[in-house]
């Protein structure tokens, strides 16, 4: 039913169209001198799916097909466009923009802008020329942290090997310090040996004198009994 109520309209539409101002119009689809030239393939047809357009101008009576615009909706609205719709009259898109896209055609992706606001392979370019910094950028920031490593590795390398030379020269040192007191024992053991040994020497002699000298008056006793 509703199918029909669209027919009905759009033949009453047509019917209307034919005689305007006591003027005779083109058929369907046609339009110009003698109706010689199609109507463009971007009109929206009528709801009886037939096609009007301005008999002098071309110009759409319905209107544009989603995604071109102008008079001859033979324009294309920007691929970057929310929905591929842009208005009819000045290609703006009607609801925003795709994301990253700014501008009333969206023709500006990453504050780059498009040479023309139909050309799509420009936005991708600009879109390369933004992440090639981004990418070096990166690069260099992991040579920076590659090389700060490099360097902790470096340098603690070299505060453990002064560490270890430092004990190792500690160890020597402790070493030649003992063997030094063990020296001074030795020599000082030794002296106390000497020193008891002229003491047993000094500790003879009064023994000995006191032996010759009992000899002596032994032998003077006996020479005087012989005198006798």
């Amino acid at each position: 039913m509703s199918s029909l109520r669209h027919w009905i309209f759009g033949t009453i539409v047509s019917l209307c169209c034919l005689a305007v101002g006591d003027k005779e119009e083109c058929e369907p689809g046609k339009y110009g001198d003698g109706c010689s030239q199609n109507c463009s393939h971007g009109c929206k047809p009528f709801p009886n799916n037939e096609v009007r357009c301005h008999k002098e101008t071309g110009k759409c009576f319905e209107g544009c097909k989603v995604g071109v615009y102008g008079d001859l909706c033979d324009q294309p609205c920007n691929r970057n466009c929310k929905d591929h719709i842009c208005i009819q009259q000045n290609g703006h898109c009607a609801f925003g923009c795709i994301e990253n896209h700014i501008g009333d055609f969206c023709e500006t992706s990453q504050g780059t802008t498009y040479s023309s606001h139909t050309t799509v392979t420009t936005g991708v370019t600009g879109s390369s020329q933004a992440i090639l910094p981004a990418v070096t950028v990166s690069v260099l920031i992991l040579i920076l942290i590659l090389i700060v490593v490099g360097f902790g590795i470096f340098f603690r390398r070299r505060r453990e090997k002064e560490r270890k030379k430092r004990a190792r020269d500690s160890k020597v040192r402790q070493s030649c310090l003992e063997g030094a007191r063990d020296s001074d024992d030795v020599e000082e053991g030794l002296r106390p040996g000497a020193r008891n040994s002229d003491d047993v020497e000094e500790g003879l002699r009064p023994d000995g004198q006191d032996v010759m000298k009992d000899i002596q008056e032994m032998k003077g006793t006996s020479y005087d009994w012989k005198v006798e």
